[in-house]
């Protein structure tokens, strides 16, 4: 008596198996709509991160236009201030301790499109929340995935 030998089972096949499977499981499980309170929750953080988005690139606009100096700030900080939008530009210290402020730039009025700029020379130093702000995205734009891709990492100074 001869026995068949066993056949390799097609990829195809493997994926539409379990494909059913999946989707058989999902057919019994009951989908529960989201709350009121949950939508709300969505729409705001959305809502905010818009407005964050819209100051920071109307304050870059504003202070691009003041033709700053290369190396002048690495980066941006945003955050709401009595209601408004603030959004300094600046780089930390060589020692990692201080957040160097080179530009502030404000809405000039609530609502308003457009921001003052303020150019500090010497740069204003700061060491309490914004410092602490400032190591943290320091610490966020080295991790190893932001150059995983192409094998590079942005340099080791913010």
């Amino acid at each position: 008596m001869m026995l068949d030998t066993p056949k390799a089972v097609p990829p195809f096949r493997l994926y539409a198996l379990a494909l059913w499977v999946s989707s058989a499981a999902s057919l019994g499980a009951q989908i529960v709509p989201p709350t009121p309170d949950s939508l709300a929750g969505i729409t705001q953080r959305g809502r905010m991160l818009a407005s964050y988005d819209s100051a920071a690139w109307l304050a870059t606009d504003a202070v691009v236009a003041r033709q700053p100096s290369p190396g002048e700030f690495r980066g941006y900080l945003a955050f709401k201030r009595d209601g408004e939008w603030v959004v300094t530009f600046g780089r930390m210290s060589d020692d990692g301790r201080t957040y160097l402020i080179a530009y502030e730039a404000r809405r000039n009025s609530p609502g308003m499109r457009s921001f003052d700029v303020t150019h500090h020379v010497p740069p204003r130093a700061e060491t309490g929340e914004l410092a602490q702000a400032a190591r943290g995205r320091c610490r966020m734009v080295r991790l190893p995935h932001a150059g995983a891709d192409t094998g590079r990492h942005l340099p080791a100074r913010c």
